[in-house]
């Protein structure tokens, strides 16, 4: 069951062109370190290219090929969508911040 699961959910990758080629090999190591930093919303914006998770400045640039790589290695394509998710939410609301300071 845990093996028909894995294949569902990478099964719709097939269907988004854009994540076919990948620049890096996965790592499972740095895909655990992403999702727990996730999980424990330690995800903070560091530059426009970088982020840092739980201390460790990830690569951000280049979605998809590169995003969420480091030294030589990437995480899983899931783990690359919801960071992307996460750090499109923070940029957000720094955006509102700053708006909200301003008048219109």
């Amino acid at each position: 069951m845990k093996r028909f699961n894995k294949f569902i959910n990478n099964a719709r990758y097939i269907f988004k062109p854009r994540y076919w080629l990948m620049n890096y090999p996965y790592s499972e190591e740095l895909d655990a370190h992403i999702r727990r930093g996730l999980l424990l919303n330690e995800v903070e914006l560091y530059s426009e290219f970088h982020c840092r998770i739980s201390g460790v400045k990830i690569w951000i640039g280049n979605f998809p090929f590169a995003y969420a790589t480091l030294e030589g290695w990437r995480a899983s394509r899931s783990t690359i969508d919801e960071l992307r998710k996460k750090i499109l939410t923070i940029k957000l609301a720094s955006i509102r911040k700053e708006l909200d300071g301003q008048e219109l």
